[in-house]
């Protein structure tokens, strides 16, 4: 009986030792502290009962588990990272990044130059052009280049523009009527550009009218030869197609069988000579052919040009025998001449009164 006392006794001393140690006692008598090298580990401290170590065991075999994973944001040395975040801060290092691996291949890139893919040999750099170029294509190649306008294109210009070259080879449309300009730049100042009536403009100088009237009291019975008037005709003036007019005004008295001769010289040369038949018949027939005057106007019509072109007509034909030749010209047209009519009676035994001459040269 007193074994069993003995024995139960002694049970009941050790549960209440025990129970007293794991309550009470302090941890500094089987201390278990961690060096916190990564900052991630509660430690124990002596002063802690053995009644907390579960809590503070779970806690840190936790963390233990937690970096033991490679998605820790501590961890910055470890060589098989599987993924990464976008980086906002730091700075990279390391080789170039090929193109292969969305780098450029280049540590160097051109200031403010153009990468352009080149298949499976990286990427290029578009050479630099100058101020005003566009990026264009040559052969398949971006390259810089001046801008171009399509010529094929028709274009509704709606703003104000200034064209420093015109080529003659272009004909410029205004307002539905065509127009081919020059090849070359006028000679000479005053000059127009002249019309052919097909669009074509050519150089020309202005042809005033050259016009001189004179009344004339002009009576002989000789053969001596009157200058009705002269006249300066300026440089060019006859240049191309020229029509000179003229006309004049005269009385016969006495013999019937008479001959005038008009000639208009320029530069000397004789351009037209013209002689009127005066007979009896032909004029108008004076009551009294010694004392009354009996008269008529004539005018001719004569064209005449630089290229040996002419040709002459005559109105009022009184005479059978009236003719009209007409000579090319042949002296320099490009320098001042003067124009001169004149005129003679060719017989002898009659008066001839001339009361009107006039010549018009028109371009």
């Amino acid at each position: 009986m007193n074994y069993l006392i003995t024995a139960g006794i002694s049970a009941l001393t050790f549960f209440l030792g025990v129970f007293g140690i794991y309550n009470y006692a302090p941890y500094s008598i089987d201390s278990l502290a961690v060096e916190g090298n990564l900052g991630a580990i509660t430690t124990l401290v002596g002063t802690e009962s053995l009644s907390d170590f579960p809590t503070t065991y779970n806690a840190n075999l936790a963390q233990l588990m937690r970096m033991s994973t490679t998605s820790v944001d501590s961890i910055t040395t470890l060589t098989n990272l599987v993924s990464i975040g976008t980086i906002t801060t730091g700075i990279w290092t390391g080789t170039t990044i090929t193109v292969a691996n969305g780098g450029t291949g280049s540590t160097t890139l051109l200031a403010n130059g153009v990468l352009y893919g080149n298949g499976t040999s990286g990427v290029l750099a578009v050479p630099i052009g100058s101020n005003d170029q566009v990026l264009t294509l040559s052969s398949g190649v971006p390259v810089w280049a001046s801008g171009g306008t399509d010529e094929t294109l028709n274009y509704n210009w709606t703003g104000t523009h200034r064209f420093t070259t015109f080529h003659s080879s272009s004909t410029m449309v205004l307002n539905g009527i065509s127009l081919s300009f020059p090849p070359t730049q006028a000679v000479g100042s005053s000059t127009v550009l002249a019309n052919d009536g097909s669009g074509n403009l050519t150089w020309e100088t202005p042809r005033p009218a050259v016009a001189t009237t004179s009344t004339i009291i002009y009576s002989n019975n000789s053969q001596a030869t009157t200058t009705f008037f002269t006249y300066e005709v300026v440089a060019d003036t006859l240049s191309g197609s020229s029509v000179i007019m003229g006309s004049f005004g005269m009385q016969h008295k006495g013999n019937n069988n008479n001959f005038i001769q008009i000639s208009l010289k320029f530069g000397g040369q004789l351009l037209a000579f013209a002689e009127f038949e005066l007979t009896t018949g032909n004029w108008t027939v004076c009551a009294n052919a010694g004392t009354q005057r009996c008269g008529s106007i004539l005018s001719f019509f004569i064209i005449n040009d630089e290229n040996g072109n002419q040709t002459g007509t005559i109105s009022n034909d009184q005479g059978a025998e009236t003719q009209l030749t007409v000579y090319p010209i042949s002296v320099d047209v490009t320098a001042q001449q003067t124009l001169l009519l004149e005129g003679r009676d060719r017989g002898t035994a009659s008066t001839l009164f001339i009361n009107s001459a006039f010549v018009q040269v028109l371009k």
